[in-house]
């Protein structure tokens, strides 16, 4: 057994005796007096390896979900993007070697650890089928957590393991038959067998008959804990061993801070009594265009054209929007026949 494998167990032995602690110690009157759901979400955000953004978001919620995420569930022993020889620890943080703790937050729950593959050694070569790659739990850019996941989803993966990305279908007979041939390429499947009746759908190792015992409550303060971190871009990372099953995501392009607006255009004849205006150049991001073309008509958009009734010279005026104000020029436009 690799040293990788051992750190990811012990962490998970951990997680599961935390468990059974904070059982045993919700059974006692005194304990559950002191430990208020606002004691716990306290606790819960001052551990938090990240900054989590509260902002439209309830903070006790966060900080109940950051407690049962970081102090009980120990979901980044799994889900971190570290390798050896610190996984998911910072270097000079691993407390396994007698360091002060701390939490690499550049690979924090970011995930891509391998637990290798689950199914039934088959065919000639012993094939179990594709390795089961740790997911990215972060917000992805739609700023939902684990790769755009809602809250009834998230729901479904805790409560009864849904599958919904089905990157580890079991196999069919006629790819079981392609695989006895001892052949590659190999289909992306687990295989079965009588004695060990995988099912695809379902989420394989992630403790998830586990976590189907917690409350509405609780899985929703997870869901606002992870929907508060910072993302972790990983779509374009190296791919761990095992790849392509690991599943990845993009944090998007982070949008342009607006500024006070700036107008600005240009006007092109293209054609008799036919301009093209052209205000792209101006700038304060985020702006809506409005056009006022000097002859009783107007126009909305960035870039439009016009055609004029008559040749003549027109006060050619354009005026632009944000959030920030609002900024007008002027041109007078030469339109010829």
């Amino acid at each position: 057994m690799t040293t990788k494998h051992l750190v990811l167990r012990a962490a998970i032995s951990a997680a599961c005796i935390g468990t059974v602690i904070a059982a045993f110690s919700i059974q006692s009157p005194r304990v559950q007096a002191q430990d208020s759901i606002g004691v716990l979400s306290a606790q819960g955000l001052a551990i938090s390896p990240v900054p989590p953004n509260l902002a439209g978001k309830d903070p006790v919620l966060v900080g109940y979900g950051s407690y049962l995420v970081n102090a009980i569930g120990d979901c980044n022993g799994c889900h971190t993007g570290g390798t050896v020889p610190n996984f998911n620890y910072a270097a000079g943080g691993n407390p396994y070697f007698g360091q002060p703790t701390k939490v690499d937050p550049t690979v924090y729950l970011s995930g891509g650890q391998d637990f290798g593959p689950v199914g039934v050694p088959t065919g000639p070569t012993g094939y179990q089928g594709p390795h089961i790659i740790s997911r990215n739990l972060t917000p992805d850019k739609t700023g939902l957590p684990e790769g755009g996941m809602s809250l009834a989803d998230f729901k479904q993966i805790l409560r009864n393991g849904t599958d919904f990305d089905h990157l580890h279908p079991t196999c069919t007979a006629a790819q079981l038959a392609q695989i006895n041939t001892g052949l590659p390429p190999f289909p992306i499947c687990i295989p079965g067998a009588p004695f060990a009746p995988v099912n695809g759908d379902l989420l394989q190792v992630m403790p998830w008959p586990t976590f189907a015992n917690m409350t509405d409550f609780d899985i929703g303060a997870i869901y606002a804990y992870l929907s508060a971190i910072p993302c972790i871009d990983n779509a374009t990372s190296t791919p761990p061993d095992g790849a392509p099953d690991e599943l990845r995501h993009d944090c998007g392009t982070p949008p342009t801070p607006l500024t006070t607006p700036k107008a600005a255009f240009t006007a092109t004849q293209t054609s008799p009594l036919t301009v093209t205006f052209d205000a792209t150049g101006s700038t304060g991001g985020g702006l809506s265009y409005g056009w006022n073309f000097g002859d009783h008509s107007s126009a909305f958009g960035a870039v439009v054209m016009h055609t004029f009734a008559a040749p003549g010279t027109y006060k050619v005026t354009v005026t632009v929007t944000n959030a920030k104000g609002s900024d007008y020029t002027q041109q007078l436009v030469v339109v010829t026949p």
